[in-house]
């Protein structure tokens, strides 16, 4: 479905370019919901743009490419677009929920005519503004979304119900993926679960693919299928995300999920001490060394390969044999 290859970005600052994601590869599969977790920082926001082909000022790929590739049911020209021709494919194949909802939604227009924009797109003036309201008003009922939404301007809404919208927005062509970048974040935790809900309803019935960015470990436990963890800019574990927790492989994977409270468990809980390294310049040796309790001489000198190390499962860790 998206396919990551050897994938590098910089940002350009006035103190020299910032490495946000480094020779980062992996695939994403059809119908799946696929999680990227990692601390503040780390490159997941700068992954989900480069994915979905976001890519400005200062903002620049320095290497690799992210390879998109769709098949239409019942047959069809497949889809097959590389980094740099994406765009073309977006709303109708690949969509993008981003991280603040009122950063998306036009404070000076009412909802109905962003939805206009989107349909317009791709069907230019084939339709009347009351066919396409009409076509809105079925799939906001389909959502439970009050119609009455579209005659609201953005200021009008709450933060769960303009998220809604956003999302409703995103999947309103049915794309075959659709790329979330932390779609909780600033939600109490009721929202927060109808938010939830509401992507993994959207993607059981349309079948199609989800990416979701959070650094909320508790989110990817409950919604994603496979669930990769990033840090420094890389990738350092993919795996079947029940697998990842019940076993996890990484020293850094181990210290999140260890993190996390658990009912019954009343041990006092411990961060990860220190802090990520800076990425203003190259990294020599794992970029998790320094904080690593399990640590070995090795790790100073060579960067560990992100490899298969079981079926299903990648590490990139001395202490984690690759797969014979």
């Amino acid at each position: 479905m998206l396919r990551i290859e050897n994938v590098s970005a910089q940002y350009s600052t006035i103190k020299g370019p910032v490495a946000a994601v480094r020779n980062t590869s992996f695939d994403i599969l059809d119908n799946e919901i696929f999680g990227v977790a990692g601390e503040s920082g780390c490159g997941k926001s700068t992954l989900l743009k480069i994915m979905y082909d976001l890519v400005q000022f200062p903002l620049t790929l320095s290497g690799g490419k992210v390879v998109l590739e769709s098949r239409p049911e019942g047959g069809g020209q497949p889809l097959r677009l590389e980094s740099g021709n994406i765009p073309k494919a977006w709303w109708k194949y690949i969509s993008y929920i981003p991280q603040a909802a009122m950063s998306v939604l036009n404070p000076v227009y009412r909802v109905d005519e962003q939805f206009y924009e989107i349909i317009k797109r791709h069907h230019g003036g084939a339709q009347s503004k009351s066919q396409m309201r009409e076509q809105l008003s079925e799939y906001l009922t389909e959502l439970t979304l009050p119609v009455d939404i579209l005659d609201s301007y953005p200021h009008q809404l709450s933060g769960g119900m303009r998220q809604r919208v956003v999302i409703a927005m995103a999947t309103f062509m049915k794309p075959s993926m659709i790329l979330a970048d932390e779609p909780t974040t600033a939600l109490d935790v009721v929202v927060q679960r109808n938010i939830l809900m509401m992507l993994m309803e959207l993607q059981q019935k349309m079948g199609n693919t989800f990416v979701i960015v959070s650094h909320d470990m508790g989110v990817h436990y409950q919604i994603t299928k496979r669930l990769g963890i990033m840090y420094a800019g890389t990738m350092v574990e993919l795996g079947p995300t029940q697998e990842l927790f019940e076993d996890p492989l990484h020293p850094y994977t181990q210290m999140l999920i260890g993190a996390l409270p658990k009912v019954g468990d009343h041990r006092p809980k411990e961060g990860i001490p220190g802090s990520p390294p800076s990425l203003r310049q190259p990294i020599v040796g794992c970029s998790f060394e320094p904080r690593c309790p399990k640590r070995m001489e090795i790790c100073r000198r060579v960067d560990p390969p992100f490899v298969q190390v079981r079926s299903g499962r990648c590490c990139a860790c001395h202490l984690v044999p690759p797969q014979q």
